[in-house]
């Protein structure tokens, strides 16, 4: 059994707890509520199957115990995480029912500590303090991933050449939490002011993701394909890729500290899976990837990249000429792992998890977000399963 200790809990919101709160918390098994709120009067919420302690916010024993295990919940974690999974709650209700939460075990046994340790894991920030850049932030990938890492406690900042998108993004997000600047990867002026803008406004750079790409018009027969698509698609793939590294690191060496994450792609580990510009240029991100890892570990700086399955995304569907729900199913009969769809937030949580203390000794990697299909040859089928 473990204990949960909510700070600012108000005696008004105990409606609005039990669908979110409470209900979430009974996936974790025996637990009881400690609020430091004057619950005089209110009754314990239908669904909760839990107990009910008085506490106090400011217990010696306890309050201090919060802060030194960095288990704070903020009121927009609080928001964003029960409003995905409860979409009848309120923001403005979710926002005042909680300041902090704090798990404790209420003995020694494993079983007790663990069950702890799952219910913090469910509700923590994981990138509660860190300051993020993300290019090509506007939609697709970029946007989903400017969401979760700010529903994670990150302050972010989008950096994109599709203005109308990106203020978009940023406002559904709030000032307070995300800012937009226009940014074309491929203008290093462009990119030293979107990673100085980033410092200027929230003092730092924890996180560069550079995320940005194109591809060209799909031609199979590498006689049809011109010169000028090409360029293109290295100029913002590549170039911009290095852009956003050097400059990352212009400011992270300087703390030593930080990560560096860049969208690659399943071509850049097969042959046939995309255009011939494509396929070179995650090829090289993959390799300044590595380069890099090796160049800053001295500092403490982690650089990694990300390589998803084909997915609906703007760009993926401009490029085979398909709506989502057509693209998906495509991609859905060729994959490898059935009974699952890959969608942008699968890869942005992938982002959240590299970005992460979590991966603190993760670098010079490419995380393949592809259901296994990367290590698969179709010609073989000696596990196929006749009624599969």
């Amino acid at each position: 059994m473990w204990k949960a200790l909510l700070i600012g809990a108000q005696k008004h919101c105990w409606s609005e707890i039990n669908d979110a709160v409470c209900h979430s918390l009974q996936d974790f098994g025996r637990w009881r509520i400690c609020s430091a709120a004057d619950r005089s009067g209110i009754y314990p919420p239908s669904r909760c199957s839990g107990s009910f302690e008085n506490c106090s916010a400011g217990d010696s024993e306890r309050e201090p115990l919060v802060a030194a295990h960095n288990m704070i919940l903020s009121h927009a974690a609080a928001v964003n995480t029960y409003r995905t999974k409860y979409q009848n709650v309120q923001k403005g209700s979710i926002g005042i029912v909680m300041n902090a939460i704090w798990f404790e075990p209420t003995s020694n046994s494993s079983e007790d500590k663990l069950a702890a340790e799952r219910a913090q894991s469910f509700f923590m920030n994981w990138l509660e303090g860190k300051v993020a850049l993300i290019t090509g932030g506007a939609s697709g990938i970029g946007a989903c991933t400017a969401k979760i890492f700010a529903q994670h406690g990150a302050k972010v900042i989008i950096a994109d050449v599709q203005d109308d998108l990106g203020r978009s993004v940023s406002e559904s997000l709030g000032p307070s939490n995300c800012t937009y600047v226009h940014c074309d990867v491929t203008n290093e002026d462009h990119i030293k002011n979107a990673v100085d803008k980033t410092v200027s406004t929230y003092g730092k750079l924890d996180i560069m993701f550079n995320n940005a790409g194109i591809s060209d018009p799909p031609k199979p027969r590498i006689i049809d394909n011109e010169k000028a698509d090409f360029e293109r698609v290295l100029g913002i793939n590549v170039t911009g890729v290095f852009l956003g590294m050097k400059h990352a690191a212009r400011v992270m060496v300087l703390a030593r500290s930080g990560c560096i994450l860049s969208t690659a792609s399943l071509g850049s580990n097969l042959g046939g899976a995309s255009s011939h510009a494509y396929c070179c240029s995650k090829h090289a991100v993959v390799g300044l990837t590595r380069n890099l890892a090796v160049e800053l570990g001295q500092f403490g700086i982690r650089v990694n990249c990300l390589s998803p399955y084909a997915l609906a995304t703007p760009l993926a569907t401009k490029f085979v000429g398909l709506n989502d729900e057509d693209l998906e199913n495509a991609m859905n009969a060729l994959g490898n792992l059935k009974g699952v769809t890959l969608r942008t937030d699968d890869v942005a949580n992938a982002a959240l998890y590299l970005a992460s203390d979590e991966a603190k000794y993760v670098s010079g990697h490419n995380l393949f977000i592809d259901g296994g299909f990367g290590i698969v040859n179709s010609a073989f089928k000696i596990f196929q399963y006749p009624d599969a």
